[in-house]
């Protein structure tokens, strides 16, 4: 499956699947996204190829920091493998982007 629960129970990570990153525009993945999360808003980021991240729009500190740092860390880390695809954030709501935000740092 795309969608995974890992130990935070709180991120859905797609990582190393073929089209995960692409899963991003499959509204049913999304919503099944949102189940898992038990939640109706989440934001996301793709910064590379086969690499998905959610979490609720609703998150602690915490895990909002452990967030930018993961996206940061695959951003910058070009042994990652695969090709960059965007430098932001979307924000999700019922399976439906609903803006986006780039990162300017």
């Amino acid at each position: 499956a795309l969608v995974e629960r890992n130990n935070y129970n709180a991120f859905n990570m797609s990582f190393f699947k073929e089209l995960s990153s692409e899963k991003l525009l499959n509204e049913s993945h999304l919503l099944e996204a949102h189940s898992i999360l038990e939640t109706d808003a989440m934001v996301a980021t793709v910064a590379r190829r086969t690499c998905l991240i959610l979490i609720p729009e609703e998150s602690s500190d915490q895990l909002v920091d452990e967030f930018f740092m993961l996206r940061d860390t695959i951003w910058n880390d070009e042994s990652f493998g695969n090709a960059r695809i965007i430098n932001g954030f979307f924000f999700i709501r019922d399976g439906k982007i609903k803006r986006y935000m780039p990162r300017n740092r």
